[in-house]
């Protein structure tokens, strides 16, 4: 039936238009990609830091693309806030952003320089909904990350790790004539 309409639309001149449209799914995830600014307050690359933590290891499964980062690369981290950011275009209307993160030991989201209300403490992994704060053009992905102090005596991991599941709708357009 289709190529027969496509067929008298042909021998008839006229232009037949259509549109549709498709769903395109692409993650963001915490990497040695993600851009930084740590205790020294010079912006730069993020660093994978291996997650041999007990308390880190149980949430690879849930954030399994994603690898824990921070600015640093050392077993102890004083108290400290780091300003992750990630730099992503939505070309289309974005239907699902759902951002999953986990911070030792808290954060705070900021999409487009906008609180999103997703913040939280470790070792808890939050799920956050921020698909009202995206725009049809180039967004900004930022995590506030603290470390909070510890006693002198013990460990003080420090680490962040979040993975962003975007689903957008693209529409096409096509022109038979």
């Amino acid at each position: 039936m289709g190529n027969e309409i496509l067929y008298l639309s042909f021998l008839l001149g006229i232009s037949l238009a259509y549109s549709a449209t498709s769903e395109y799914t692409f993650y963001i995830v915490s990497s040695n990609n993600t851009q930084v600014i740590g205790q020294d307050n010079i912006p730069g690359k993020a660093v994978e830091i291996y997650d041999d933590n007990s308390d880190w290891k149980s949430m690879k499964a849930i954030i399994s693309e994603a690898a824990w980062i921070w600015d640093k690369k050392i077993d102890s981290h004083p108290s400290q806030t780091c300003y992750f950011t990630e730099n992503f275009f939505v070309t289309g209307v974005p239907i699902v952003a759902n951002l999953t993160v986990v911070s030792d030991d808290t954060f705070e989201v900021f999409v487009n320089g906008i609180d999103s209300n997703c913040a939280g403490t470790f070792p808890n992994v939050y799920t956050c909904d921020i698909v009202s704060f995206l725009i049809p053009k180039e967004n900004e992905l930022s995590i506030t990350a603290k470390n909070l102090k510890s006693t002198p005596s013990a460990s003080n991991p420090a680490g962040l790790r979040f993975k962003l599941k975007l689903i957008q709708q693209i529409k096409i357009r096509d022109s038979l004539a």
